[in-house]
């Protein structure tokens, strides 16, 4: 779906996360992974604003639950790297203060 219709994506992921933000805890790791497929949609659509602040959630909810060292949190670290919100010189704590 995201290949061929970024857009019908975006509005699958908005979906999930109204639901995930309905039925799971505001720390659960599955609404971690449910923004950070929204923040992948918006950065396809070609919405680097959006996307990073998809990411900048499911990076709080990944460090806080699952701690800084956890692959999902060193991933959605190195998305927000890719989009040029954080350098490799900061670290996870430093990440946690722009939020």
């Amino acid at each position: 779906l995201e290949e061929t219709d970024p857009h019908g994506a975006l509005r699958v992921s908005l979906e999930c996360v109204e639901l995930g933000e309905r039925l799971l805890e505001k720390n659960d790791p599955q609404l971690g992974i449910v923004l950070s497929n929204l923040g992948r949609a918006y950065k396809n659509i070609g919405d680097s604003k959006q996307a990073i602040g998809c990411y900048k959630r499911s990076y709080s909810i990944y460090s806080t639950t699952l701690g800084s060292n956890h692959p999902k949190t060193i991933k959605v670290q190195e998305l927000l790297m890719e989009l040029g919100e954080i350098g490799v010189e900061d670290s996870p704590k430093d990440l946690r203060t722009i939020m």
